[in-house]
């Protein structure tokens, strides 16, 4: 799962990059606005990939915990 993880994050910055050099190789200097943009989309999606194993967790209690007072 770690090794998922680093993946993951990692694929969210080099894809940016790709895309980036893909646009501006497609489309001249007229991508400036794309970089920081992509950046902050790959930032965005990197950080809520290392905060969704917390979410996924408090689901999997809160499941138990129902199924636990529903068979009581």
């Amino acid at each position: 799962m770690i090794i998922l993880y680093g993946v993951g994050a990692n694929a969210c910055y080099t894809f940016g990059f790709a895309l980036e050099a893909l646009l501006q190789s497609i489309r001249g200097d007229d991508v400036a606005p794309v970089g920081p943009t992509l950046w902050r989309h790959g930032l965005v999606f990197s950080v809520g990939l290392t905060l969704f194993p917390i979410g996924a967790a408090w689901l999997a209690y809160l499941f138990n915990a129902v199924h636990w007072l529903l068979s009581a």
